[in-house]
Parts: C-alpha cells; sequence; structure tokens
C-alpha cells in the first residue's frame, strides 16, 4: 500500500512535468529539490548596443551547470538589470512564485506555469510575502537575500530574466526592461493603447492576454501588449495584433525620440553558438 504521503510525492512529480498544480502554492513535498543556485551580479553594467559582448556574456552563462545564472546591470536602461539563466529549470525555481502573485489572476492556481521570460518591479518582488515562504523554497530565498540586495544597492528597480538559448524571449523581456526604465517610452506606449486603440480593440487584447495574464491588471495588459507587437518575432499572443499595429508603434515610438533599443541591439540576428 502506498503511503499518503508518498502519493502525495507521485502527484507533485506529476504536477511539475504536466505543468499543472494540484495546490495553490507550493509545499516542501512538492518542491524538495531546491537548491540555492549559483549566482553572480557583474560589476560592470551591460550595453544593448554591444551585441557582441551580450552574445558572449550568454554563450559563458551557458556553459555553467544547471543551477548558475548572472545578472547584469543595463547601462542604456538606468534601473533594470537582466539576470540570464543557464537553465530555466533554475529561473522557474527562483521566480515562479513571485511572477505567480503579481501577474495570473488570483481565481486560479499560481504556481505550475514554467516561465519563459520574467519582468518585475523590485517594488513587486518585495510586496510578495517573505513571511509566508516555505522554508524549502531556497532558491528564491537565496536570490531575495542576495543577488537582489546587491542590484537595489546597485540602483536597480526592475528586474528581467530568461534561459540563455532563446533569444527572442530574451528580446521580449528587454522590451519589458525598457517600459519600466524610460518614462518618454512608457508615455508613448500607453497614449497608443489609449487613443489608437478602440475599447473594443482594448477588450480583445485583455481577452487574449486573459489566458497567461490578469486582465484587470492594465499596467500588466500595456506593457505585455508592446512587447508582443514590437518583437522581432511573432510568436505565442496577438499575432493579428501585431500585424495591425507593429509599424505604426514603432513609428510613434521613433517620432518621441525613444526606439526600442531591444530591437537596435539585433540581438535576435543570430542564435547562439
Amino acid at each position: 500500500m502506498l503511503h499518503p504521503r508518498g502519493l502525495l510525492a507521485v502527484l507533485a512529480v506529476l504536477s511539475v512535468v504536466s505543468g499543472t498544480a494540484f495546490a495553490d502554492g507550493p509545499s516542501c513535498l512538492e518542491r524538495s529539490w531546491d537548491e540555492p543556485g549559483d549566482a553572480r551580479v557583474l560589476d560592470e553594467p551591460l550595453s544593448l548596443g554591444d551585441r557582441a559582448a551580450l552574445l558572449s556574456w550568454g554563450a559563458e552563462v551557458g556553459k555553467h551547470s544547471w543551477n548558475h545564472y548572472q545578472c547584469a546591470r543595463l547601462s542604456e536602461l538606468p534601473g533594470s538589470a537582466l539576470c540570464l539563466f543557464s537553465h530555466g529549470g533554475m529561473m522557474n525555481q527562483v521566480f515562479e512564485r513571485m511572477v505567480g502573485d503579481v501577474e495570473i489572476p488570483r481565481s486560479r492556481h499560481r504556481q505550475g506555469n514554467r516561465l519563459l521570460g520574467v519582468d518585475l518591479r523590485v517594488e513587486q518582488i518585495e510586496q510578495v510575502a517573505y513571511d509566508e515562504l516555505p522554508p524549502c523554497l531556497v532558491a528564491e530565498r537565496h536570490f531575495r537575500a542576495t543577488p537582489l540586495v546587491e542590484l537595489k544597492q546597485a540602483g536597480v528597480d526592475n528586474v528581467v530574466a530568461s534561459a540563455w538559448g532563446n533569444l527572442a524571449t530574451i528580446e521580449h523581456e528587454l522590451l519589458h526592461a525598457q517600459y519600466f526604465s524610460d518614462p518618454r517610452y512608457k508615455t508613448v506606449v500607453h497614449s497608443f493603447w489609449r487613443e489608437r486603440l478602440s475599447e473594443e480593440q482594448r477588450g480583445q487584447v485583455r481577452r487574449e492576454l486573459g489566458a497567461q495574464y490578469d486582465p484587470a491588471n492594465e499596467d500588466l495588459m500595456v506593457n505585455e501588449f508592446q512587447a508582443y507587437v514590437l518583437q522581432s518575432t511573432p510568436r505565442g499572443w496577438l499575432l493579428a495584433e501585431r500585424e495591425r499595429w507593429r509599424a505604426l508603434l514603432l513609428s510613434d515610438l521613433e517620432q518621441a525620440g525613444t526606439a526600442p533599443l531591444a530591437l537596435s541591439s539585433r540581438l535576435t540576428a543570430s542564435e547562439p553558438r
């Protein structure tokens, strides 16, 4: 006979494999394999204009073991940092609970959604209750106690993250970083959202993105709208909206003197070697 705790352990493993959660929040039983991770915060900021340096950094991160990640401030986007992970598993261990609390409607299970990328304000991270962290979630604990503290001391207000290897995801997250860090960029995007799109069109965006994001969070809707519409490679969501609005939004941003830096870096022009 299988002991109830053994049955729960089997269900927990199945929930991770299938991407479905059996409980509203992680338990120590479900996440007993967590470890703190091998993290490093770079001393010098990284330039989005130096494509070769970006690719070289990513390739170096990718050579490390699965639990390694590095975070770097972005010189053109003061207040933002990019964290690159050698493997998505560690990124999920660090950020899964925080992203679930911020972006996913409270009526849904918040765990089990495998993250491709992350974009969070530091204040959002700090609003996720630390005292509710199960003791076994050591990856999140370590990030909040060490790398995040170092980033805050360096003036970082926003953190975006991705596993190395998916350049389209990294570009998408860098578009979020500019939305967070560049007031002119954010103003143009919000004006575009309010003035170019009708209420019916905004509602369609909310309905489509609502499958993964909280549609009641207006700032989140606007931020995801601009990132999916502007990214170089159409993927996942808002494909029709990207076809309709991309050129016009790019034009508005360029006229305001705040073109998307993630696109000018041409990060997705080649794959990492």
